[in-house]
């Protein structure tokens, strides 16, 4: 009588997009003897190539995420939404927040970053982009096309850090107005030591910051200037 197979566990710790294409494969083509487990702690997961794409227009908020449970279910893994807090590789398991820990042959982690979307008011060099990471997607507001002129010919900031950069000409607080896709951050950086754009200071201005920003955004401010006390 022959036994049956080994089985070994393979743990996914994380719906980065290496295990979105593990699992896809393994639809495609499954392995015997291993069994795949993913968690995640959300059912979709956005894919960060189409989020430029996303901030220009292109694609609508739902073409950006992956359905991670309908994935695994192709590949005939299971699906757990919850999160790992810990790791015992002695004991070769995982520890998750209000469940049992789970135990594996093999761990993968791959969390995956989570790409946000950055407003940038006032381009300058454009060296405000190079704080941004793989993935994000940056917008930047300039109401001068001289200036977008000499920061891509003349400093390279943005052909090095934002390739990708959507630049918008014009007034930032008009434009702002007519934003469609909402911001993580906003960074306000239209100040000189002698020119200061006013209009983007009141209180009509901040209603406008505070309806382009997602619900856990943040607004950054250059206040330096020699002339009024911010």
């Amino acid at each position: 009588m022959q036994s049956a197979p080994a089985v070994k566990d393979i743990l996914l710790a994380g719906a980065g997009h290496s295990h979105v294409q593990v699992l896809r494969r393994f639809g495609m083509r499954p392995e015997p003897g291993l069994r795949l487990t993913i968690i995640a702690r959300e059912v979709e997961t956005p894919y960060s190539g189409m989020l430029p794409g996303h901030v220009a227009g292109v694609y609508e908020a739902g073409e950006l995420h992956i359905d991670v449970a309908r994935l695994a279910r192709f590949a005939g893994a299971n699906f757990v939404a919850g999160e790992v807090v810990g790791v015992e590789p002695d004991q070769n398991r995982v520890l998750l927040r209000g469940r049992p820990p789970m135990r594996y042959d093999i761990l993968s982690i791959n969390t995956g970053g989570v790409p946000v979307v950055i407003g940038m008011v006032g381009l300058g060099t454009g060296s405000l982009a190079c704080y941004a990471r793989p993935g994000d997607a940056v917008r930047i507001y300039e109401i001068d096309p001289v200036v977008v002129r000499l920061a891509r010919e003349h400093f390279a900031a943005l052909d090095d850090c934002a390739p990708d950069a959507a630049i918008a000409v014009g007034d930032a607080r008009l434009l702002l107005e007519g934003e469609r896709a909402p911001l993580d951050f906003l960074a306000l950086d239209a100040f000189t030591s002698d020119a200061i754009p006013v209009h983007l200071l009141t209180l009509e201005a901040f209603r406008i910051y505070q309806r382009v920003l997602a619900p856990d955004g943040a607004i950054g401010i250059h206040i330096s200037n020699r002339h009024l006390d911010l």
